[in-house]
């Protein structure tokens, strides 16, 4: 009998821990799917099981994270979720959380490495989020974390700064620059290169003007080579981003570099019909030499231009080269 006894008691202690598993994953799908439509309400009814008098609501927030790691913080700033954002803020200037639990979460990292910061600055937000948003939910941010948090690195060894410049988004760039450690972050480089590099091969209509607040703040960083030895000007020309490159030449970039094969910034340029970025080489002195370099085919820019029918390259080549030796 007492064998029996027993042998229910294990089953019964099974069951009620298959229960509450299975209720703490229906929890955290509740709270973080909350978190990612911005509903204050939703995150708070996920929780209610969990507050007592033993546990805040900020220590029952912060128990629940998804396989990759991420806690609600992450899902609402990667969905630009200003109002969970600010609930977080308040619950955790209301309930007194030590410095170390709030930047534990705030600040915590999931399986890459990246950081809620990260998540805000690397995504776009949904069609109906206002743009406002963003600074409001990075100053929020912000607010809970020592300025050092800007300086934190991915596993990639990116920062917030390289995410929100490769996403183009000029106010997070703005706002992270106007911070002495957001400017320490210009010369970081991730395995990807700088800021400035991440921005250079961002198509987004944003990235001229980013490229010129980078390099207002840190000139240092236009010729600094990412770990494949590369400047952030080939990492634009090689993406055919005729207005990044022109921006980087305009702002000081060295548009002398010479690849394999012979191949010079004005071959790109001239093979990719981009035709500012030859107007900005033009008025440099490297830039014309480079106009008249024969690559390894026996291709001269203006050539490229021509055999690829871009007339107007190939004119302001031909004009600016007057008179020019190989």
């Amino acid at each position: 009998l007492n064998n029996n006894i027993q042998n229910m008691s294990g089953l019964h202690s099974g069951a009620q821990k298959q229960a509450a598993m299975s209720r703490d994953r229906a929890a955290l799908k509740s709270l973080l799917s909350s978190a990612s439509s911005n509903s204050v309400s939703g995150v708070l009814s996920a929780l209610t099981p969990y507050v007592s008098l033993e546990s805040t609501t900020f220590e029952a927030v912060s128990q629940f994270k998804d396989g990759r790691m991420r806690t609600v913080m992450h899902f609402a700033a990667q969905s630009w979720s200003k109002d969970v954002v600010g609930w977080v803020r308040d619950t955790i200037e209301k309930e007194g959380v030590g410095e170390e639990e709030k930047k534990s979460f705030v600040n915590g990292k999931d399986e890459k490495g990246i950081t809620p910061l990260m998540c805000l600055c690397m995504n776009l937000p949904p069609p109906s989020t206002p743009p406002t948003n963003l600074p409001s939910i990075l100053s929020t941010i912000l607010s809970l974390l020592p300025s050092s948090s800007l300086t934190t690195t991915s596993d990639s060894g990116a920062t917030a700064l390289h995410y929100a410049s490769g996403s183009g988004l000029l106010p997070a760039v703005q706002l992270i620059l106007s911070k002495p450690e957001g400017r320490d972050c210009t010369l970081k480089l991730s395995e990807a290169g700088t800021p400035l590099h991440w921005v250079a091969g961002s198509p987004h209509e944003n990235a001229p003007s980013i490229i010129k607040h980078l390099l207002d703040v840190s000139p240092a960083s236009v010729n600094k080579p990412a770990p494949n030895g590369l400047p952030p000007l080939v990492t634009a020309a090689a993406g055919g981003l005729d207005s990044n490159a022109s921006a980087l030449i305009s702002n000081g970039a060295d548009c002398g570099v010479v690849l394999g094969g012979n191949v010079t910034i004005a071959h790109i340029a001239a093979d990719n019909g981009m035709l500012e970025t030859l107007k900005a080489m033009a008025v440099t002195e490297v830039g014309l030499r480079a106009m008249v370099v024969v690559n390894d085919e026996g291709e001269t820019p203006a050539e490229l231009a021509a055999g690829q029918e871009y007339e107007e390259c190939a004119r302001v080549i031909i004009e600016a080269t007057k008179g020019a030796e190989g």
